[in-house]
């Protein structure tokens, strides 16, 4: 299905049909839509992964499952995202022949080839230093600031106040960047040793988070494990890991099943199963098949979900509406890139407290106006608005035009030169643009260091023109970087 006719079948659903058919139904529609177009598409085109987090805000947000104020103007919030949406594939382009990297499926096998000595104390260190961030966060979290163990909300209350004084946690933070391609060395031909340590670094993301009382490690993880799996379905190409292994990651997902139960109770102040489905935010009608339908341990998880993935689209519209951006943005303002790379924008307001004469920090302001409103300031608001925010209304479309470029040329770069470092940026590439339902990619430090690693890599190595491959048996690299 071309990407304009699900957009626009989505639209028809969420517009129209509302005023048809009951909230459950037109959100069924809606998400039997999504699943549609995903069907046999590329798991490496970034656009696919844009769909998924766009189409899941749109059909939560606005099929009528959620309660959401008369007051607010959807509509604007609404085209706003789809012009940003046809910016990004304006700047990203048409690729020539959809199917053409399936007939590089040959060349694709080698991301898996198995890594050199060289390569393999690289990812020994790097996955240490993942582990070692994430016992800093713990450390500092539970020893020296005594933060809650059990409370999920109450230590993420604790986290938010406590962050100025924080020194173990910025720099754990950073070091998590190398449990990244160690955890990726579990699939892509890593050593027994690396395997063992990537493992312990997927535990190693999942307790940095529970340290925060967040679920961002959490995520990483679950997008990493997708993007390898439907990698694995669509091009056919069978991964060879240890049986263990399999068995390990069926028991993390059972664990972090486990943890955001607990957290749900925590920051959500639940007390009985099915609760948050009886607050009001859903309809009658959704909250009676949920609970008709659903086991009643995981409705609580249920409502949560659906109820993040959904707020934030009518959050910005109900801020747009309180502190009119036309006014406090404009539509075209000085561009405030670093805005999208937050460990970066940190540093310089620390070298250059001018910055902030530039760029001031409102966010005291924010949350008083946002008191006014419904939905409080307890969402994200997603990349349209951060556009808005560090670009203005319509620069902010100029400069999602510009990452759709960029987007282009790490898609390209994967089928130009396949190894295991293009195939991580090509990860990055796609989980970017699943992020759009929060913020930038980049706006995290331990991702953003990723991505920094794999950088100095790609360009060393390309550079060098060396391989992280292990000889074949004839003496020869089993693959290079090179060009088609």
């Amino acid at each position: 299905m071309p990407y304009i006719l699900a957009y626009l079948l989505i639209l028809l659903d969420i517009s129209i049909l509302p005023s048809i058919l009951e909230p459950f139904v037109v959100w069924s529609l809606g998400y039997l839509i999504i699943i549609s177009n995903l069907y046999k598409k590329d798991p490496l085109d970034p656009r696919i992964w844009l769909f998924l987090g766009v189409g899941i805000l749109l059909i939560n947000g606005f099929s009528g499952i959620l309660y959401v104020p008369s007051n607010i103007n959807e509509q604007r919030i609404i085209i706003y995202v789809m012009l940003t949406i046809f910016s990004f594939h304006l700047g990203f382009g048409k690729l020539e022949n959809a199917n053409y990297a399936i007939l590089l499926r040959r060349r694709l096998r080698n991301v898996f080839n198995s890594y050199s000595s060289y390569s393999n104390k690289i990812h020994v260190l790097l996955g240490l230093l993942g582990i070692i961030g994430s016992l800093m966060i713990c450390f500092e979290m539970f020893v020296l600031l005594g933060v809650s163990m059990d409370d999920g909300g109450e230590r993420r209350r604790q986290f938010q106040e406590l962050f100025p004084l924080m020194v173990l946690t910025p720099i754990g933070t950073i070091l998590l960047g190398g449990s990244f391609p160690n955890i990726f060395s579990v699939f892509c031909g890593g050593s027994k040793i690396n395997i063992l340590l990537g493992l312990v670094n997927i535990l190693a993301l999942a307790l940095s988070s529970m340290a925060i009382a967040g679920k961002q490690g959490i995520l990483f993880v679950t997008l990493i494990l997708a993007y390898i799996y439907f990698f694995h379905k669509c091009y056919r190409i069978k991964i060879k890991i240890p049986v263990y292994v399999k068995y390990c990651i069926f028991a993390f997902i059972y664990l972090f099943v486990l943890y955001i139960s607990f957290l749900t109770i925590g920051r959500q102040n639940v007390t009985h199963e099915g609760q948050l489905l009886e607050n009001g935010t859903f309809s009658k009608e959704f909250a009676y098949m949920a609970q008709k339908n659903l086991p009643s341990s995981i409705q609580n998880n249920f409502a949560e979900f659906f109820g993040y993935y959904g707020n934030q689209f009518p959050y910005v519209a109900e801020r747009w509406s309180i502190e009119n951006f036309e006014e406090k943005y404009g539509y075209f303002r000085l561009p405030r890139v670093l805005g999208a790379f937050t460990f970066v924008e940190r540093q310089v307001i620390k070298i250059f407290p001018f910055y902030n004469v530039i760029y001031p920090d409102d966010r005291v302001a924010t949350i008083k106006n946002q008191s006014k409103g419904y939905f409080g300031n307890a969402n994200w608001g997603t990349i349209a608005f951060l556009n808005i925010k560090y670009f203005g209304i319509l620069g902010g479309l100029i400069a999602f035009f510009f990452v759709g470029k960029i987007s282009r040329k790490f898609y390209n770069h994967f089928f130009r030169s396949p190894n295991y470092i293009t195939f991580q940026l090509n990860y990055i590439n796609c989980a970017g643009m699943f992020y759009f339902t929060m913020f930038y990619f980049t706006q995290e430090t331990g991702p953003f260091f990723y991505l920094v690693i794999l950088l100095i890599f790609e360009l060393y190595f390309q550079k060098q023109n060396i391989s992280f491959y292990k000889k074949n048996p004839h003496g020869k690299y089993s693959y290079r970087h090179s060009r088609i």
